[in-house]
């Protein structure tokens, strides 16, 4: 478990988060037709374990792993380990500027690298969102303990 993270606990978070939702699930209780859609996209490494799903359309899904996450976006398929992110947040400005007086209707997440990238990644607004990003955030908290340490293997080009 040393360079992936607890895939039991991220399910336990995202649950008392009470994340399962319409468009937004844990992998294990999407319909293994959806499960083998996803895997066909994505390249799991050995020991990645997909936890968390969320499927927007047909340009829009994000795939949480023990290992980072996977996401489409009008740009195409991206990959990001945790060890690589710096922070996630939600800009609040650019929100309101939309109309989300809400925070149920919050369904951008920003994720900020250590390279100084910003990725935007549309997730299903309300609980979901919010579960999708506490998963996360536990994520990045285990990634930065001390005895995690990033090998060069664990780098994304």
């Amino acid at each position: 478990m040393d360079r992936f993270a607890a895939s039991n606990v991220m399910k336990a978070i995202f649950r008392r988060r009470m994340g399962n939702a319409q468009k937004t699930k844990l992998f294990s209780d999407l319909p293994e037709s959806r499960q083998q859609l996803l895997l066909e996209h994505v390249k799991l490494e050995v020991g990645e374990e997909p936890v968390i799903a969320y499927l927007g359309g047909d340009v829009n899904w994000c795939l949480v792993t023990n290992r980072g996450l996977f996401w489409l976006d009008v740009e195409g398929i991206h990959r990001l380990s945790i060890f690589d992110v710096a922070r996630f947040t939600h800009d609040m400005g650019v929100a309101l500027r939309r109309g989300h007086l809400d925070k149920r209707q919050f369904h951008e997440l920003s994720v900020h690298t250590k390279s100084a990238e910003t990725w935007v990644i549309q997730l299903e607004a309300g609980a979901p969102f919010y579960a999708v990003w506490r998963t996360l955030d536990w994520m990045l908290d285990w990634a930065n303990r001390p005895r995690q340490t990033a090998s060069p293997e664990d780098r994304v080009a």
